[in-house]
C-alpha cells in the first residue's frame, strides 16, 4: 500500500490553505506599506508646503 489517500488530501489541503494565507499577508503587507508610503510622501508635502 502507498500512501494514505486521507493523508495525501490533508497534507495538500495543509498546502493550499498556507500558499492562500501567505499570499493574503503579501497582498495586505503591500497595500499598508503602500499606504503608508502613500501617506507619508503627503505628509512631507503638506509640511514643506507650510515651512
Amino acid at each position: 500500500m502507498g500512501i494514505n489517500p486521507l493523508n495525501r488530501t490533508v497534507a495538500e489541503t495543509e498546502f493550499v490553505c498556507e500558499y492562500f494565507s501567505t499570499k493574503t499577508v503579501v497582498f495586505i503587507w503591500t497595500v499598508v506599506c503602500h499606504y503608508t508610503y502613500l501617506s507619508t510622501l503627503r505628509y512631507y508635502r503638506l509640511t514643506c508646503i507650510k515651512n
